[in-house]
């Protein structure tokens, strides 16, 4: 199902009742500025065919058209075309901004993969988008219909991880007899943190004796063999990581109705693998290794199973597309990855069209940006990582609200374009003024205590004795046009679009509030229609707050 938006589909019933323009394609544009019109109609493309030029055909237009829904204008070329300020009035209940978006899915299911953390780590700036990314698109697909299933697969096992076990033995063995409770109690520190410095140290020691990467590598092919000690520890060190990601996932908000490890089905994706080379979708490489044959992608080749008999992401991630069309059969899948794993995901998709498991367009990567602090990027082996639960606590301790902390975070990162790489500063998030989260949960707070002021809960006013100002139409249309942004989130995956919306609102409610006289007016009906605005403002800000996984605050 495509979205139309509602005036959108009047507007142009009514433009194809005139007469010379009946068998014309008509394209209906919507102005960057609001001050323009809600709808813009160019008139450029009907010169040649009505031999006029499109000046002229603007005036005719608007000397033709007639409706009780737009109030239009000849501007130059164009044709401005404004909402009549008695057909927003209806979007005072949300509602009604939301029935043509309800069904926009058609029930398609949908199944998102985010976080898809590696567990020798705890979680960093990185994960902190994908995490909000993955969350924020589940709560609005679901809105608009889609039924949506999330998915997270926990990268538990390869070269990091053995990497992780060498560390543990040669820097913390005594402290493998531990619970991931008793590592935080006794170094407090997060557990998955702590296994993030064995990481660190272990890497570290590599650079410097070089000779350790083959016991590294010797490690890493014992854990295939299911060397019964090896895999004691490397379950200790996931269980500490597990422990650790659990309180991290509740600030966050995310959940996973299929958690997946790759311990558990990589020797499947390897005999998907054997499979595959039997049949001549793979072939041997140098070495002995699997690898693929992309020619007519036009793509360049990829390791499937390495020289060693060792698995690689790829080698998992075929077979665990197979098992989710079986478990889940899934119309859609959206992998919120990096986009520094593009070429994996081309490759990946290319595969799986190869085998017959999906076709290409079935799949979709969100390759989102590079998130980068004012001090410059992280980089996890040398320990420079901003860790996600430090960051979180930073910016709630300044802001002294967990409500505010967290939100803020969560709207910095989201209201940026998700493929755009961007810098986040956690001094600006938390500011009051400005495009923050911070500045709308205010608005929120403040309607909120208006409404508290006013002694009632329930606005009655009469349409026909209002004289309604500027201010109170443009935040008017600002609700009206809500739906729209709903549209465009799933149109891109961006949850940017529904940023920006709240932006809008929050700021025509300010401008609003400060040239509108409330409380003090002694035009009751006035009052009471000024009251109602204010509360379906507050009632569209939580909404769409809600949506991007940011809770409101009552009082500030």
């Amino acid at each position: 199902m495509v979205y139309e938006n509602i005036f959108k589909s009047e507007l142009l019933k009514k433009l194809k009742e005139i007469s010379f323009l009946k068998n014309l394609d008509i394209n209906i544009e919507s102005p960057k500025d609001f001050n323009n019109g809600d709808f813009s109609l160019p008139c450029f493309s009907f010169s040649k065919t009505l031999g006029k030029a499109p000046n002229i055909i603007a005036n005719e237009v608007t000397d033709c058209f007639e409706s009780d829904v737009f109030d239009c204008e000849a501007a130059g070329p164009f044709v401005n075309f404004k909402v009549k300020s008695d057909k927003l009035i209806d979007f005072l209940d949300i509602n009604n901004s939301l029935k043509n978006i309800k069904n926009l899915g058609n029930n398609e299911k949908v199944l998102i993969e985010y976080s898809s953390p590696n567990t020798n780590k705890s979680q960093h700036l990185g994960h902190l988008r994908n995490n909000l990314l993955g969350v924020a698109l589940k709560n609005i697909f679901k809105e608009a219909g889609f039924n949506v299933v999330t998915s997270c697969i926990f990268n538990d096992k390869g070269t990091a991880m053995a990497k992780t076990i060498f560390g543990a033995l040669k820097f913390n063995a005594n402290d493998l007899n531990k619970t991931a409770e008793e590592i935080q109690n006794e170094y407090n520190i997060k557990s998955d943190k702590f296994v993030a410095d064995i990481y660190v140290k272990a890497s570290q020691f590599e650079k410097e004796n070089p000779e350790s990467t083959e016991e590294i590598n010797e490690i890493n092919r014992k854990w295939e063999a299911e060397d019964p000690e090896i895999r004691k520890v490397w379950k200790i060190l996931v269980d500490w990581v597990m422990f650790g990601y659990k309180k991290t996932y509740e600030r966050l908000g995310c959940d996973f109705d299929y958690p997946y490890y790759e311990s558990d089905f990589y020797k499947k994706g390897k005999e998907m693998a054997e499979y595959a080379l039997e049949k001549g979708v793979l072939r041997n490489g140098d070495n002995g290794a699997v690898v693929t044959d992309f020619e007519k992608y036009n793509l360049p080749d990829t390791v499937v199973v390495k020289s060693d008999g060792t698995s690689l992401y790829i080698t998992q991630d075929i077979y665990l597309a197979k098992l989710r069309n079986e478990e889940i059969n899934p119309d859609k899948v959206v992998y919120v990855v990096a986009n520094e794993q593009n070429l994996h995901f081309k490759q990946l998709f290319a595969l799986l069209d190869q085998l017959n498991i999906g076709k290409r367009e079935d799949y979709f990567h969100l390759n989102y940006g590079y998130v980068t602090l004012p001090t410059g990027r992280m980089k996890s082996r040398e320990g420079t990582v901003v860790d996600a639960d430090d960051l979180m606590d930073e910016v709630v301790s300044e802001s002294k609200s967990e409500d505010i902390g967290i939100g803020a975070i969560k709207f910095q990162f989201l209201k940026v374009d998700a493929f755009s790489d961007f810098v986040f500063d956690p001094v600006k998030s938390i500011e009051l003024t400005g495009d923050t989260s911070v500045y709308i949960q205010y608005v929120y707070a403040r309607i909120n205590s208006l409404i508290e002021k006013s002694g009632k809960d329930n606005f009655e006013f009469n349409l026909d004795n209002l004289k309604i100002k500027k201010e109170e139409i443009d935040l008017m249309r600002q609700l009206a046009f809500f739906a729209d942004s709903i549209s465009k989130v799933i149109e891109t995956y961006s949850p940017s679009h529904l940023c920006k919306k709240l932006l809008d609102i929050a700021n025509a409610y300010n401008s609003f509030y400060s040239k509108c006289r409330i409380l003090d007016l002694e035009d009751d009906n006035l009052k009471n229609f000024r009251l109602a605005l204010s509360k379906a403002t507050a009632e569209y800000i939580k909404f769409g707050l809600n949506l991007l996984g940011i809770n409101i605050v009552e009082k500030m």
